[in-house]
């Protein structure tokens, strides 16, 4: 016998990036090879879901600085900061 649970997992991931690693050059060389990208805001969105997802670490200054990410390489030149700063697991009734 099986049991059926619907879970909803929110987390909240606090992201902080270098603003100068962003030029012109960059956001046209990565919306010509990922995601058609034209802000920050949405590069943020992005770094956030991978960390949500676990697809990547967290970024702090002693951790996950130089991990390699398709498309921005070494995530510490974009990213100052992301972490995960909250949690929240409700099960859903349906």
């Amino acid at each position: 016998m099986t049991k059926m649970f619907n879970i909803e997992v929110t987390q909240t991931v606090s992201v902080k990036l270098k603003k100068e690693a962003f030029t012109e050059q960059f956001m046209e060389e990565y919306r010509a090879g990922f995601f058609p990208f034209f802000e920050m805001r949405e590069h943020a969105e992005h770094i956030g879901q991978l960390i949500a997802r676990g697809v990547m670490d967290e970024v702090t200054r002693h951790y996950g600085a130089e991990q390699f990410i398709e498309g921005y390489g070494p995530i510490g030149t974009f990213v100052s900061e992301a972490t995960i700063t909250e949690t929240t697991v409700d099960e859903v009734v349906l």
